[in-house]
């Protein structure tokens, strides 16, 4: 694990983040976060074998999928080795059984969490379109429907088919039984309860979709800060999730603000996105590389 994310270079010269995926030990971890911090980068998980309290004290800096906080707060064992085996069988957060693990969290255990996650200064990026929006059923509809007619767009069929049917699969949903939806239902309010408590608690969110999951690059960002204020957040700290926050965790010191000396990457938008988060919709004006 040393020499591995050791051979990537020096610093943040050629990557500015180190990513780590789910089977690790916490000797593993520990390793990629030590040789990560001492040449200035920060280390995002996608937990599976470990939780997120584990990955907090093995000093994480983020977390992605705001995966491994099912795990660190179900308190029937058995569960908790399910949702183990799901994820090395490689049944991840894109599917809804993920989310439907989220059902068996003991709420008396969260805000204990969250007061370590804040303490150790883990942003969390939740990625609720993909792992958590896109099962509940009323967004399956409007999404289904918006998702088709934006993919008939001939601008937009540059999109590799592959990517298209992607966005369009709701089958994993279908072949759920009644039991496991009801299941699914009680997961994405447990989840959606936290991300607003760790908002709550000063956690920072960072705002991301995963766009080689099954979401359309692009529109699911406007999905993703609509899901976020959903479950607590401002509409302000929604966008500081997808602005500020995210710049400073990858280390970008030119983006993220308005200020003197930075690059002027922006959108002018025609409506108030404090006051509706939906008009972040609202696009009339787009300027790139300032």
């Amino acid at each position: 694990a040393r020499r591995i994310t050791r051979a990537v270079g020096p610093g943040r010269e050629r990557y500015n983040l180190t990513k780590t995926y789910t089977e690790l030990t916490p000797g593993q971890l520990q390793a990629v976060v030590e040789e990560s911090h001492r040449v200035g980068r920060n280390v995002m998980a996608h937990l599976g074998s470990l939780d997120a309290r584990q990955a907090a004290q093995l000093g994480v800096d983020g977390i992605a999928h705001g995966s491994g906080i099912a795990l660190a707060t179900i308190s029937d064992p058995a569960k908790a080795d399910e949702l183990r085996s799901f994820t090395r069988l490689g049944i991840s957060v894109d599917y809804p059984m993920f989310l439907m693990y989220h059902a068996y969290m003991d709420m008396t255990q969260v805000d204990d969490l969250i007061r370590l996650l804040v303490e150790q200064d883990v942003r969390i990026e939740f990625e609720q379109v993909n792992t958590s929006g896109r099962w509940v059923p009323k967004n399956q509809k409007a999404w289904l429907a918006e998702d088709s007619r934006l993919l008939e767009d001939p601008n937009l069929h540059y999109i590799p088919r592959e990517n298209r049917d992607r966005v369009l699969y709701y089958e994993p949903y279908q072949q759920l039984t009644d039991k496991q939806r009801e299941l699914v239902r009680q997961g994405y309010e447990k989840r959606r309860d936290f991300i607003g408590r760790f908002a709550r608690g000063g956690g920072k969110t960072l705002a991301g979709c995963d766009t080689a999951s099954f979401v359309l690059p692009g529109i699911c960002l406007h999905r993703e800060l609509e899901l976020l204020v959903e479950a607590g957040l401002t509409p302000m700290q929604a966008i500081q999730a997808a602005t500020i926050n995210n710049f400073e965790f990858l280390q970008e010191a030119e983006l993220g603000t308005l200020q003197t000396g930075k690059l002027a990457d922006l959108i002018i938008l025609g409506e108030d996105p404090l006051a509706d988060i939906r008009n972040t919709r609202s696009v009339e004006t787009v300027i790139q590389n300032g």
